[in-house]
């Protein structure tokens, strides 16, 4: 299904997921993907989804990706400091800090970020077609929570 609110915001994530360093802020996230903070806070809230919440989202599939292509941990590629701070990001990301590599498929299905099923489908859906989810094959996720 098509979620134009989900698609556009999936679009911005990818800007994110792609940036070059670890986009802790909505700040440094609006730069990487050449929009206004403001306009990244209304197409998250067009899309029923907290700003900070898509953000981490986006950061935590960025930290997947590359440590599914380094060996590395998630963790290596967020720039955290504060361990309690890491160790919250990564349980709402559903993501165990002891693993190195991390399943895409169980990161979208246990994450906390984001709530509505069928806007989790049509981010990850729209993700996968750009490219962030080359492990997942066929129509894109599928399993995912539909509250």
């Amino acid at each position: 299904m098509q979620i134009p609110a989900a698609e556009r915001l999936a679009r911005v994530m990818w800007r994110a997921i792609q940036s070059e360093g670890d986009p802790t802020t909505i700040g440094s996230w609006s730069h990487a993907a050449a929009s206004s903070s403001g306009a990244l806070r209304a197409w998250c809230r067009a899309a029923g989804i907290r700003p900070k919440a898509a953000l981490d989202f986006a950061r935590l599939c960025r930290a997947i990706a590359l440590a599914r292509d380094t060996g590395l941990h998630p963790e290596d590629f967020l720039d955290v400091v504060d361990r309690r701070t890491l160790h919250g990001l990564l349980k709402r990301g559903g993501l165990d800090p002891a693993a190195t590599a991390q399943d895409v498929q169980a990161f979208l299905k246990c994450q906390r970020l984001i709530q509505s099923g069928p806007m989790l489908h049509a981010i990850a859906g729209t993700l996968h077609e750009l490219g962030a989810f080359p492990s997942i094959s066929g129509e894109g996720p599928r399993n995912l929570r539909h509250s």
